[in-house]
């Protein structure tokens, strides 16, 4: 049987950059069919699209196993929904397997809303073992969880980001022991934030635009600044191996004492492609 997908690249500048991502719009399939799709597709994350008792249904897969959010995927998603005609600008609230997120829909981009984030101390010198650097260019390091769970590390300098080299068995090992998708090093500079994202324990090598860790690296650098910092744009990729990179636009907002986390972007489809798997399935139209 053949699966048709839309092959997207979301958090992109006038269709420049950006991470792939899969959407697949076809309904009646299997946990197991969604994984070899997604296996077989290849991208970080691929994302499936159902109705469910009247409203939007997504799922999230790596190449290797389901997960609960994907930033990055949501965006290509619901871009593509409002470009097909499928959804109107405004605010909706989507259903997942776990708790539903809320997205703003408007005539350029998406946003994602997110939990504000929680935050936990790590240990510095492990840190500093799985990633190759010196412990005085670890500024800071933080496990923080708003639904998915990564670790950030920031550093003092973002050309040492640039060329990072990381222990992935060591870090596949952390992240699994820690319950985390996988780790994102960023470093500020010149009014942007420079980032990276590996997620050996999901299949992930690298990736150039990550909406989760972008949410609660927001999050972070809001808190440490004192409520004061509430909107940044972020740069992810940053290393000489990324032939693209992902703009991401995070702000936070604050309505009775309550903060969210807004991760934004803009996204393109590529290509609409096919690929075969064995079972039939039913068209979600």
């Amino acid at each position: 049987m053949q699966i048709s997908y839309h092959y997207l690249k979301a958090f992109t500048r006038q269709n420049k950059g950006g991470n792939p991502a899969a959407i697949v719009t076809t309904d009646g399939l299997s946990d197991a069919q969604k994984q070899e799709i997604a296996g077989k597709i290849g991208f970080s994350e691929t994302a499936f699209i159902s109705r469910k008792n009247g409203r939007w249904f997504i799922e999230f897969y790596t190449p290797e196993k389901s997960i609960a959010y994907c930033g990055h995927a949501t965006i290509a998603a619901f871009n593509l929904l409002r470009n097909e005609g499928l959804m109107e600008v405004g605010r909706h609230s989507i259903l997942t397997k776990h708790d539903p997120i809320d997205i703003v829909i408007s005539d350029s981009m998406v946003q994602m809303e997110q939990a504000y984030p929680i935050f936990f101390e790590v240990n510095k010198h492990e840190i500093a073992s799985f990633t190759g650097l010196p412990l005085q260019e670890i500024r800071r390091a933080v496990i923080a969880r708003n639904g998915v769970g990564y670790l950030l590390i920031e550093l003092d300098d973002a050309e040492k980001l640039y060329s990072l080299e990381i222990d992935e068995s060591a870090v596949y090992s952390f992240s699994e022991e820690n319950d985390l998708i996988g780790i994102y090093p960023f470093a500020k500079k010149d009014a942007k934030i420079y980032s990276r994202m590996f997620a050996p324990f999901y299949g992930i090598k690298e990736e150039n635009a990550t909406g989760m860790a972008a949410g609660l690296s927001g999050g972070w650098l809001h808190l440490l600044s004192g409520n004061t910092e509430s909107a940044f744009t972020i740069e992810q990729g940053y290393s000489a191996a990324m032939k693209e990179r992902g703009i991401l636009d995070v702000e936070i907002t604050s309505n009775d004492n309550a903060k969210r986390v807004l991760v934004g972007g803009q996204a393109f489809c590529v290509s609409r492609e096919t690929i075969s798997i064995l079972a039939p399935v039913i068209s979600l139209k």
